[in-house]
């Protein structure tokens, strides 16, 4: 779980701990500074070093205001590492920039007036992702493509 405002902060390291992330969540709160690009380039190079399906989703209320990083790093860094960016606007965003970005990267944008209707949003990405595995047999070998 990472956090961004006038920077970029680790609050929880990968975990299956549900109730650990809650906890780091409900602790968050907003500023008027986003440093949502050099979040997202953090989140994707972190992301890459993990085994298994890899994605990235990320919450803004606001456009970037305060990164060191352009749009264009992130896209090129999560197309390296083959990590698709899901972004979930909420209220009032102009999603032209973030939009790119997400599709860019074989993610989507998603733009919702409240948080309420978050775990539709989480239903898709589960099963878009989920999907994106086939397994292949071909003689002796067992292979496992990703698309």
């Amino acid at each position: 779980l990472t956090s961004f405002s006038t920077g970029v902060y680790l609050q929880q390291e990968f975990t299956d701990d549900a109730s650990r992330l809650y906890d780091c969540i409900d602790g968050l709160y907003t500023d008027d500074m986003t440093s949502l690009y050099d979040a997202l380039y953090t989140a994707v190079t972190r992301t890459a070093a993990q085994n298994g399906a890899k994605c990235v989703i990320a919450f803004t209320d606001g456009e970037d205001n305060y990164s060191n990083c352009t749009a264009q790093d992130v896209i090129n860094t999560a197309q390296r590492y083959s990590v698709p960016i899901f972004i979930v606007g909420v209220g009032e965003v102009n999603s032209y920039e973030i939009s790119g970005i997400a599709e860019a990267t074989g993610g989507e944008y998603y733009s919702i007036g409240d948080i309420g209707s978050i775990m539709e949003i989480y239903d898709q990405i589960y099963k878009q992702e989920k999907e994106l595995y086939m397994i292949e047999y071909r003689g002796c070998r067992l292979r496992v493509n990703h698309q």
